[in-house]
C-alpha cells in the first residue's frame, strides 16, 4: 500500500510541477505518511512532520471541539446562537424558524455576506459587532453555502460557553487528547523555516513562491490551524472509531451527529453536507473536508464504514486540482471509492433558458446566458473588493451532468466544476445558483 501511495504521490508532484506534497493514510488507531518534494522551490525536503496551513480544514477540527461541548450538555446543535450570545440578532426564516448552531456549523444557515473581523481581538467581539451585515437567501437548513463569517458565529458560541479563546481550547479539547501532536494554533509558525510555503504557476508554468499571508486573530477558528496530514487524520479520528472503542474522545452519538448529512447539495460530485464535512455521490459514501491557503491546498477524506482516511497536503495551486482525482489507485484501495470523472464529450450541452439570469453573491455577479448557438454559458463580474474571491469567468460552457445537475469549465482548470440550480418557481426558473461551494441569489434577468 505505501509503495503504491509513494508512487502516486511522486507522479502527482512530477506532473503538476508543485514543489512538494505530503500524503497520510490512517485507520482508527494508526497513521502512515509518505512525502515528495520540498517545502519550497529549492528548499528543505518535506517530511512527515512538516507543517502546512490547514486553511478551511480548520473548521472541521473546530467542529470536533464544539461536539465535545455538546457531549457535556453545555451546547445544543438545535439551539439558536442567541442562547449563548445574548443580544445577537440574525434574520429568521420566513416561517419563523431560527438559525441554529447546527445550521451554522454545516453552512446551511441560509445566510450570506461578511463583516469586518480584522480589528476585534476575539470571535465573540467580531460576531457581536458585525453579524448584522449577514443577509438571508434561503430558509435555515435548506441549502448549503460556505460562509466563514456564519461559521464564526458558531465558533463564538463555543468560545463564550468555555470562557476561553480558540487558541487555548483547541489544543486541550482536541489536539492533545486525539494525538495530533504536531498541530498548533500558534500563528507564528506560518513564517517558520520548516513550514510549507504556497506556490502558484506563472504564465510560463514556473512555480512562484508566495509571501506569507496573515490571518486576523478573531477568525482563527475558521482557518488558522497548522500541522501535518497525519495531524488532520488524528484530529478527526473519532469518525473512524467504533461505538465501543475505548480510545474515543466523543460519544458514539456525538460522532454520528458529526458525520450525518444535514442538507442536500446541488453538485455532480457531492450529495450533502454535515457538521464540518460534505458527503460524496461516489461508489461508497466518503466524507470530505478541504482548505485552500495562498498557493496551498489541503484535503481530508474518510470512509466511516471502512474506518479509513486519506489526507493530502500540497504546497501549490495547479491546473488539475488534486481535489478531483485524489490519487485514484490509493483512494480506491484506502476509501473503496474514487471521484467520478466527468467527460464533456459524453455530456449534452445545457440549453434551458429558464436557468438564465444574473445571480448575486456578495459583490460578485454570475451571469447565466446563451451563446450564439443557444447553448448555456456562465460568466462573472466582480463589483467590489469582496467579489475578488472569484476569478473572472467569460462565456464558460455549461453541460448537463445529470437531470437538474450541471457542470462548467473554469479557465486554466482541466476538470469540470459542479454547477447547480435550486429554489425553482412554478415555471422552472431557479432562485439560486450553486458553484464553488457558494450559493448566489437571482437578482435580475440576463
Amino acid at each position: 500500500m505505501l509503495d503504491l501511495a509513494q508512487q502516486e504521490l511522486d507522479n502527482l508532484v512530477g506532473r503538476t510541477g508543485m514543489p512538494g506534497a505530503q500524503l497520510a493514510i490512517g485507520d482508527a488507531h494508526e497513521t502512515w505518511t509518505v512525502c515528495s518534494g520540498a517545502v519550497a522551490d529549492g528548499g528543505a525536503p518535506i517530511t512527515p512532520e512538516t507543517r502546512f496551513p490547514f486553511a478551511s480544514l480548520t473548521k472541521t477540527v473546530t467542529a470536533v471541539a464544539g461536539m465535545t461541548v455538546v457531549d457535556e450538555g453545555r451546547l445544543s446543535l438545535d439551539a439558536p446562537p442567541s442562547e449563548y450570545l445574548p443580544g445577537l440578532a440574525l434574520p429568521d426564516g420566513p416561517d419563523g424558524r431560527p438559525v441554529t448552531l447546527g445550521d451554522l456549523l454545516s453552512h446551511s444557515s441560509g445566510l450570506v455576506g461578511s463583516f469586518d473581523a480584522d480589528g476585534p481581538p476575539s470571535a465573540v467581539e467580531a460576531v457581536m459587532q458585525g453579524a448584522s451585515h449577514l443577509e438571508r437567501i434561503a430558509e435555515p437548513g435548506e441549502t448549503y453555502s460556505l460562509n466563514n463569517h456564519a461559521f464564526l458565529i458558531a465558533a463564538a458560541c463555543i468560545e463564550r460557553v468555555l470562557g476561553r479563546g480558540w487558541h487555548d481550547y483547541l489544543p486541550d479539547r482536541v489536539l492533545t487528547p486525539l494525538g495530533a501532536v504536531g498541530a498548533t494554533t500558534d500563528d507564528s509558525v506560518r513564517s517558520a523555516a520548516g513550514t510549507a510555503r504556497g506556490h502558484v504557476p506563472n504564465r510560463a508554468g514556473t512555480m512562484l513562491t508566495l509571501p506569507v499571508p496573515l490571518a486576523p486573530r478573531a477568525i482563527a477558528a475558521t482557518a488558522s490551524l497548522f500541522g501535518s496530514a497525519a495531524d488532520a487524520i488524528a484530529a478527526t479520528r473519532d469518525c473512524l472509531r467504533g461505538a465501543h472503542d475505548p480510545d474515543r474522545l466523543l460519544t458514539a452519538a456525538a460522532s454520528d451527529r458529526l458525520c450525518e448529512p444535514r442538507v442536500q447539495m446541488h453538485d455532480p460530485y457531492w450529495a450533502d453536507a454535515g457538521i464540518g464535512w460534505i458527503g460524496s455521490r461516489w461508489q461508497e459514501r466518503v466524507l470530505d473536508s478541504r482548505g485552500a491557503d495562498a498557493g496551498q491546498e489541503t484535503y481530508l477524506r474518510i470512509a466511516p464504514s471502512r474506518g479509513t482516511a486519506l489526507a493530502l497536503f500540497a504546497n501549490a495551486w495547479t491546473r488539475r486540482w488534486p481535489y478531483f482525482d485524489l490519487l485514484p489507485e490509493t483512494s480506491a484501495a484506502v476509501l473503496g471509492a474514487v471521484a467520478p470523472q466527468l467527460d464533456e464529450t459524453r455530456l449534452p450541452r445545457a440549453r434551458d433558458p429558464r436557468l438564465h439570469g444574473v445571480y448575486q453573491w456578495e459583490s460578485a455577479e454570475f451571469v447565466v446566458d446563451a451563446d450564439a448557438s443557444g447553448a448555456t454559458v456562465l460568466s462573472s463580474r466582480n463589483r467590489g473588493a469582496r467579489g475578488g474571491l472569484f476569478i473572472e469567468l467569460e462565456q464558460c460552457p455549461v453541460w448537463e451532468a445529470s437531470p437538474g445537475v450541471h457542470a462548467f469549465r473554469m479557465p486554466n482548470v482541466e476538470v469540470l466544476v459542479g454547477l447547480g440550480f435550486s429554489h425553482k418557481d412554478a415555471s422552472g426558473r431557479p432562485g439560486l445558483v450553486h458553484l464553488l461551494q457558494r450559493s448566489a441569489r437571482r437578482s435580475q434577468e440576463p
